[in-house]
């Protein structure tokens, strides 16, 4: 019997030992990373059943227990891209009851903050934040500053995903510190990108942008070229809510590049991505789904299901704005398959949310409310604050395109209510915006001017130029439903300004048209007809359901013309 302990343990280290180099590989980049992949994939059987070895055994034998302990941290990297999320887990509790019974306190440190990142994956934020607040505790009574350090910046991450924003701060402020005190200058770079995203968050993207800076130029001066492509992917997040979609493109494309130079498949697909979803604030929906569509390939190629199932939701969400909401409601039951394949809850709770959105596209409002609603409870269970508010916003759109728009504006005020509460700036300007729509629709068209005109001030706070830009268009409907047609036709002005600024031809078609209504209004026609002709070129380009809407009216425009020519 002990010899087949023995024969079961030395296959255990053997491939434990095949998988830290794999994962070596991969962290190395360039070609070695498809490599490591391809190793990875053709030992995996044995790499698991070396681990099922350990595991069996650990109970008894030291031995065992060590190498039951180490699988999940030697493989760290390649087991997250590959592993079910659920699965990993599995593996890292495992690890953790091992640590715990050999009284290894620091490796017991290691494992519960992987477990806590592990949790995020599946959207269990709350369990997640336990998870690191127990490593943090650990890692400070064995004076392991290395790991108190990495589990500060986990601890941070968990806060931010729960949206608490200023808590994640103070945690990656220490890590800051703690970094510069035993010369992890990876780790400070970490801290200082980190830090600005929780102030992207906070709608403060020019501070952002201070962080990102330094934090590039601590990574080029390491020569870490894969945080360089991180920290300029973030710095083109904080310019797209700046209202910059073609300076966004510009640092995402560096982001790629180095994506490419290194052979960082998953990062090549995130930048593709990021470029995708600025295609799409431009309006340019045929190229938002080109680089969607190559995001979705990449995954598939390196077995990244998560990642695959954001990229279906986004592109999902590009077929909605083109009105083709029956190939939306595909590519978003496709990521609700998927999300409930690897168990995500945090991830069907996002599906359910964008499945919604597409049936209300539809015109399918009662299937709309009852994916929000199903969406809602999950993000209320995982703690998403920032996914309720989503949930609860989203079902007051559904009631609000039903017509309902009494039974809308309750909704928007609780999701107001959360934005506040998690200081989601953008967000809380977002719901103004909804809710001054629906009085528009209720005629109460004093209301409407007064939420609006609070929305556009918190996206000017913010600099959120192309959000603006939209709530000016709709201050400008209201005024000229109140028959303040001069005050209509300067927000439609200041909305066609903003949408050429920022590049947004969806934007600028809108502003055009509208433009035109308050300029009919005023017995403009003939500027009118050339404004709404304008607007129907860019629609037709981008391909816009709008162009339909647009050629009706022209007709009926062109038509008064020739009877005012006639008469």
């Amino acid at each position: 019997m002990a010899s087949l302990v023995d024969a079961s343990l030395r296959h255990a280290a053997h491939y434990v030992g095949v998988l830290r180099a794999a994962d070596r590989s991969y962290q190395q980049g360039g070609e070695s990373t498809l490599q490591a992949l391809n190793a990875f994939d053709l030992e995996w059987e044995n790499i698991r059943a070396g681990q099922s070895k350990a595991q069996d055994h650990s109970s008894s034998d030291g031995r065992a227990a060590e190498l039951c302990n180490l699988y999940p941290m030697l493989g760290a990297n390649l087991l997250n891209l590959r592993f079910n999320p659920q699965e990993h887990i599995r593996w890292i509790e495992m690890a953790l009851e091992a640590a715990r019974r050999l009284g290894d306190r620091e490796s017991e440190a290691i494992h519960l903050s992987n477990l806590g990142l592990a949790y995020g994956d599946i959207g269990d934020l709350r369990r997640g934040l336990e998870c690191q607040q127990q490593s943090l505790t650990i890692a400070r009574e064995v004076g392991d500053r290395y790991t108190e350090e990495t589990t500060l910046g986990n601890l941070g991450a968990a806060y931010q995903a729960l949206n608490q924003h200023r808590q994640a701060i103070e945690c990656y402020e220490q890590q800051l510190e703690i970094a510069r005190e035993i010369g992890d200058r990876r780790g400070e770079a970490n801290a200082l990108m980190d830090i600005g995203n929780s102030h992207s968050y906070l709608g403060n993207p020019r501070l952002a942008i201070d962080f990102y800076e330094r934090a590039a130029a601590v990574f080029r001066e390491t020569q870490n070229r894969r945080g360089e492509g991180q920290v300029l992917g973030n710095l083109g997040n904080a310019y797209a809510d700046l209202g910059e979609p073609r300076k966004a493109i510009e640092l995402y494309e560096q982001d790629l590049a180095i994506a490419r130079q290194l052979g960082d498949k998953s990062g090549e697909g995130i930048a593709l991505g990021s470029i995708a979803a600025a295609y799409t604030d431009l309006g340019e929906h045929p190229r938002s789904i080109e680089y969607y569509e190559q995001w979705i390939a990449i995954s598939r190629e390196i077995s990244d299901r998560r990642r695959e199932g954001f990229g279906l939701s986004n592109l999902g969400g590009v077929y909605e704005t083109l009105g083709d909401s029956r190939k939306a409601i595909e590519c978003h039951e496709q990521a609700l398959d998927i999300a409930r394949a690897i168990e995500d809850r945090g991830g069907e709770g996002m599906a359910l949310t964008n499945l919604g959105a597409a049936y209300r596209s539809l015109g399918d409002y009662r299937r709309a409310i009852e994916c929000q609603g199903e969406a809602l409870v999950i993000h209320r269970e995982t703690g998403d604050r920032q996914g309720e508010q989503a949930a609860l916003g989203n079902i007051g759109l559904a009631l609000h395109s039903a017509g309902r728009y009494e039974e809308a504006i309750p909704l928007y005020q609780a999701a107001l209510e959360i934005a506040k509460e998690i200081e989601d700036r953008r967000t809380e300007a977002n719901c103004l915006m909804n809710m001054g729509t629906a009085h528009y629709h209720l005629d109460e068209h004093e209301r409407s001017v007064e939420l609006l005109k609070e929305s556009i001030a918190l996206f000017r706070e913010v600099e959120d130029r192309y959000h603006q830009g939209m709530a000016l268009g709709n201050l400008g409907n209201s005024y000229g439903e109140m028959g303040e047609t001069e005050l209509a036709v300067d927000c439609q002005s200041q909305s066609l300004e903003i949408a050429r600024e920022t590049g947004d031809l969806r934007g600028e078609a809108n502003a055009l048209f509208n433009l035109g209504v308050a300029l009919r209004k005023l017995r403009d026609t003939a500027q009118a007809i050339v404004n709404a002709e304008a607007a129907l070129e860019i629609y037709t380009r981008i391909e816009d359901p709008n162009a339909t809407r647009v050629r009706e009216r022209l007709s009926v425009w062109r038509q008064e013309q020739e009877e005012e020519k006639e008469n």
